[in-house]
């Protein structure tokens, strides 16, 4: 690519707006992608496999806005149809040649009238669902010792960091995140110490120090899904069905 079309690549994707993007309903996602799409596509970023990454790009973006985006919901033949008008058409509107620009309306005309052409809006709109919020949401809960604060109230204390970014701020960002806090708060070693979801929300916790404890410790880490069910590792997960095929 040259200096121009980097730039070019540049601003598209720096224009992506994740939170804005999750405001959107699945049409306007649709479009949105689809504009995306046939941006990066014309600009042509890669020598080989530019189409495959792309789906693959906006599949991955897709699950991050919290849809999915199965592309084999659509034929070879339909995807590389849309593509193809979507690519021409730029290329039309950019192109001041007068024979180009026939040629190009003529490539555009003849996919219009193909029997499988389908937009790519209308393409990406099909092949979208949206997610199980509590399959795609995972969310790694940590504590870290806040030693000013623990000096200050005379007790351990600890900043509750989601996604490494303290829980009273990255709630903001995602309210799914309070919701997750509620039912984390239900597990039976973070009732014990005395932990509470609005102690959770708030940013910061002081842990009872439990009777089988020499000292104060530090809520076990974990990741928990968008109801604040703990998440087991994968390898556990294989382990644990293992076990039950082997059990009597």
């Amino acid at each position: 690519m040259d200096s121009r079309s980097i730039k070019e690549a540049e601003d598209t994707l720096n224009a992506i707006n994740i939170n804005r993007l999750k405001t959107f309903n699945k049409d306007e996602f649709a479009k949105e992608v689809a504009d995306i799409y046939k941006k990066l596509d014309y600009i042509h970023p890669l020598p080989n496999g530019n189409s495959r990454t792309l789906r693959e790009f906006t599949r991955i973006l897709s699950e991050e806005v919290g849809f999915k985006l199965d592309w084999s919901k659509a034929t070879r033949t339909e995807i590389y149809l849309a593509r193809d008008f979507e690519v021409n058409s730029v290329s039309l509107l950019k192109n001041a040649d007068p024979v180009q620009r026939i040629a190009l309306q003529d490539e555009i005309n003849a996919i219009l009238y193909h029997k499988e052409y389908k937009s790519l809006e209308e393409i990406i709109s099909d092949s979208l669902s949206e997610l199980n919020v509590e399959q795609s949401k995972v969310y790694k809960v940590d504590f870290s010792f806040n030693g000013e604060l623990s000096e200050k109230l005379g007790q351990k204390s600890y900043d509750v960091l989601v996604n490494g970014v303290k829980a009273n701020e990255i709630i903001k960002q995602d309210s799914q995140i309070s919701k997750a806090l509620d039912g984390f708060a239900d597990h039976k070693d973070i009732q014990q110490k005395g932990i509470t979801a609005e102690a959770l929300k708030s940013g910061a916790i002081k842990p009872k120090q439990l009777d089988n404890e020499l000292k104060v410790n530090r809520p076990e880490a974990r990741a928990i899904n968008a109801v604040g069910s703990k998440i087991k590792p994968k390898s556990q997960e294989q382990q644990a069905q293992k076990s039950k095929g082997f059990s009597l």
